[in-house]
């Protein structure tokens, strides 16, 4: 698939800005998300917190992790997607983000819910 975003991260790496080339595959994952392509989002969001845990920037890989577990959730497979929301959930409270882990608590929900009879 056609990267969107790919010229840009070319020249953000080109320039050496590791920063910028590690943003764009975790915009391009939200926006896949948005789009409900959750392998695309999945893929983005993977490269984005390898490149985040590279550069030490633990906010912006938790971001991408709670991503990829909003990519991961399917109804009747709960438990990936649960595992990595509680991973990423660490990470934001490691970083005293209040919002971030009450965003991943609500989303969380969703996987478990569709587990519930009725």
């Amino acid at each position: 698939m056609a990267q969107p975003l790919g010229g840009l991260v070319e020249a953000a790496r080109e320039s050496g800005d590791t920063y910028h080339a590690a943003l764009c595959p975790m915009d391009q994952a939200e926006i896949y998300l948005e789009l409900n392509m959750r392998e695309e989002a999945a893929e983005m969001a993977r490269d984005a917190f390898s490149r985040f845990q590279t550069l030490g920037m633990n906010y912006e890989a938790a971001k991408s992790l709670a991503f990829l577990a909003m990519a991961s959730a399917q109804p009747g497979r709960p438990s990936p997607a649960l595992t990595l929301f509680a991973q990423a959930r660490e990470m934001f409270v490691g970083e005293k983000n209040l919002a971030w882990p009450w965003l991943i608590d609500l989303r969380s929900c969703s996987p478990v819910r569709a587990q519930l009879p009725g």
